[in-house]
């Protein structure tokens, strides 16, 4: 009985430390006090085909707030679009705790490389950014990441632990996007 309970035990101590790894490993980068993801994609299209896979992907996208190409010089291209993603934070019988997430998603590549990077990320609460929708007002009273990825400052008075709670959202979603370009430019 005594053997059970200690590898109960075990696992319970491997699952809380996983959950508290994966809770802070937040920031690829932090440059400049901004905390910037990123990630590298290696292949073998040229420029021309990496762009066309990309705007494909992006076409199949409806939270883009919009964005643009831009040429950087003849070997560097740019995609730069304002995102918002829905966060379904944590799930309750009566309520579901959840915010916007506001970031730019910028795409570089050229010839075999493609650089996906997501900067400038902010929260807003989603009845908040309903309001400012539906009023047409752009003056967004917008959250840092850093104070919620970072200095985990972000309280609610009913979610226990709520940065830490946006902190595995984000990178969840982070890695879907990131793992959306990369299959879109690998397929």
């Amino acid at each position: 009985m005594q053997k059970h309970a200690k590898l109960l035990l075990i696992c319970l101590g491997c699952l809380f430390l996983q959950f508290e790894l994966s809770a802070q490993n937040v920031p690829s980068k932090v440059i400049n006090g901004k905390i910037v993801f990123s990630d590298t994609i290696k292949t073998k299209l040229d420029k021309v085909q990496i762009g066309d896979r990309l705007r494909a992907i992006l076409s199949n996208q409806d939270y883009s707030e919009g964005g643009k190409l831009t040429d950087n010089n003849d070997s560097i291209h740019t995609f730069s679009l304002r995102m918002t993603d829905f966060l379904a934070i944590e799930r309750r019988p009566l309520s579901i705790f959840s915010m916007m997430m506001r970031y730019f998603l910028i795409l570089e590549y050229k010839d075999n490389c493609c650089i996906a990077t997501i900067a400038n990320i902010s929260y807003i609460e989603p009845d908040e950014y309903e309001k400012k929708v539906r009023l047409k007002d752009n003056n967004f009273d917008l959250m840092p990441a850093e104070m919620v990825l970072l200095e985990k400052k972000y309280k609610s008075l009913f979610i226990k632990d709520a940065s830490e709670k946006i902190i595995l959202k984000t990178n969840q979603r982070v890695n879907e996007i990131f793992a959306t370009v990369r299959s879109g430019i690998k397929r």
